[in-house]
């Protein structure tokens, strides 16, 4: 059975996901979907290894004393994939601990598709180039997004409608 993993590290990230989830698991019933989610995708199907709740935290001295947890958790959800052979893994926001764990993930042969573009236009251009060099596509959700990311190097870019939007 093939395997597909999914990260969302907060509630927000949930939302996102829950947008597309039910339609990609129509599309792909014979995939086994694991990661980080919440109440809202594990009851959708999602085998969690942990929930969201286990990786928020508040403000700097939060994240500075969650930091051994968020190391072990890297290293179990590497550790999985691997023991699964997972080839794909849907990564959503979460900058901070999604991008490094981008960056493992390609070195270990997955496909990285990335959905909600860190807004590294705003702030931390910097993650423009590590999204170029570990993400196979990037989905954005504000329309600019698609051309500005692309203009600096991130080679395929897809525009999706903000799940806002689409409700009005």
């Amino acid at each position: 059975m093939q395997s597909c993993l999914i990260i969302t590290g907060e509630k927000s990230g949930e939302e996102h996901a829950m947008s597309f989830f039910s339609e990609l698991k129509k599309h792909s019933p014979e995939t086994h979907f694991y990661g980080v989610g919440g109440d809202e995708l594990s009851g959708a199907g999602l085998e969690l290894l942990y929930h969201l709740n286990d990786f928020s935290s508040w403000g700097y001295s939060g994240v500075i004393t969650k930091i051994p947890f968020y190391l072990k958790a890297m290293d179990r959800i590497l550790r999985v994939v691997q023991e699964r052979q997972t080839k794909v893994a849907i990564l959503v926001d979460y900058q901070s601990f999604n991008l490094k764990l981008a960056g493992k993930l390609k070195k270990q042969g997955v496909e990285v598709l990335y959905y909600v573009a860190p807004q590294a236009w705003a702030w931390k251009e910097y993650r423009v180039k590590k999204l170029s060099q570990c993400v196979h596509t990037l989905f954005t959700i504000i329309p600019f997004e698609k051309k500005w990311f692309q203009e600096r190097g991130v080679k395929r870019v897809i525009s999706i409608d903000h799940p806002l939007w689409t409700t009005y």
